[in-house]
């Protein structure tokens, strides 16, 4: 989600909203889940919104009270929303709220906010995290809790600074709302991620995203650098993966600065047509149907190839 109010608005000389679009699209694409942008003030309904399996709120911070409506009814209907951070907590005229417009949705209630380091509490140990933690109050389900850490800063020019105890402040919260569910991670993480790639919070995003999502448009087993996309023909029936080699350089992640050809990549979707035909652009591809799902074998993909997915005979 894009908001030009948040753009406008947002806390003077501050990028953190971009910033935070930036993270999740990073890791979206990483990830092979395709997505698109919404512009939230041309949202008039939840019906703008029904195609979707999940909309993701990045620090949405600026919100109408009509979107913040619409996006109500959208998951009471069955929808799902990842909020980010201050989202709903402004109006979409720069105006602070006393609380989140969303609070229902999300299932927490502000109390405050942090800016620092910090831990969250995550299965194998508590891991490291820097940015403005929203402090919030949740009668939801806790799925992580931030971890306070040694005021004392790091130690021997290491990142982390050592985890002391789980506090009461969650990190992230799922709440089920109707016949949807909304997930809330109270700090700017994208943000996190856009500036520093780390390997555990990318972990820490996809696994916010699954939680939440019914299930991926397309499982893609392919190196990081390689981008999905899946595109529907209605009028010549077929559907096309798009898929893009984006190499970065090892000591360079932040632009793409060499392409390394990518064997052997294997593609998942739920199988479009009966008998499906499967042929490739820019490569060779061997397919198999195994229940409901079309799975693809892609020999070799040099920067660019695309996958046609069209009807067979009966």
């Amino acid at each position: 989600m894009f908001s030009w109010a948040t753009r406008k608005y947002f806390r003077e000389d501050a990028i953190n909203w971009s910033q935070e679009i930036d993270g999740w699209s990073r890791l979206l694409t990483e990830e092979h889940v395709p997505f698109d942008f919404i512009v939230a003030e041309k949202v008039a309904s939840a019906a703008d919104l029904s195609r979707y399996d999940l909309i993701i709120l990045p620090n949405t911070a600026n919100m109408s009270e009509a979107f913040c409506s619409a996006i109500g009814e959208y998951v009471r209907s069955g929808g799902r929303v990842l909020a980010v951070g201050e989202t709903s907590f402004f109006d979409e005229k720069g105006y602070k709220r006393s609380d989140f417009a969303l609070k229902d949705l999300l299932g927490v209630s502000s109390k405050g906010l942090f800016e620092g380091s910090f831990a969250i509490e995550r299965p194998g140990g508590p891991e490291p995290a820097t940015g403005i933690l929203q402090q919030v109050i949740t009668s939801a389900k806790v799925l992580a809790r931030h971890v306070a850490v040694d005021p004392a800063g790091s130690v021997s020019g290491t990142r982390d600074p050592l985890p002391i105890k789980p506090t009461e402040w969650p990190v992230v919260v799922a709440n089920t709302h109707g016949k949807g569910q909304g997930v809330y991670i109270a700090f700017d993480v994208g943000r996190m991620y856009s500036s520093q790639g780390l390997p555990h919070i990318a972990s820490f995003m996809a696994e916010a995203i699954d939680s939440v999502l019914p299930a991926r448009q397309i499982v893609v087993k392919a190196p990081r650098s390689i981008e999905a996309t899946v595109f529907r023909q209605e009028a010549a029936r077929r559907t096309i993966v798009h898929l893009a080699d984006q190499t970065q350089s090892p000591t360079d992640m932040t632009r793409i600065t060499e392409i390394i050809p990518i064997h052997g990549i294997e593609v998942a979707i739920k199988t479009p047509y009966a008998n499906p035909k499967v042929s490739c652009r820019g490569s060779e591809v061997s397919s198999i149907v195994d229940g409901d799902r079309l799975r693809i074998r892609v020999s070799r993909v040099d920067g660019y190839a695309a996958i046609v997915i069209e009807p067979g005979t009966e």
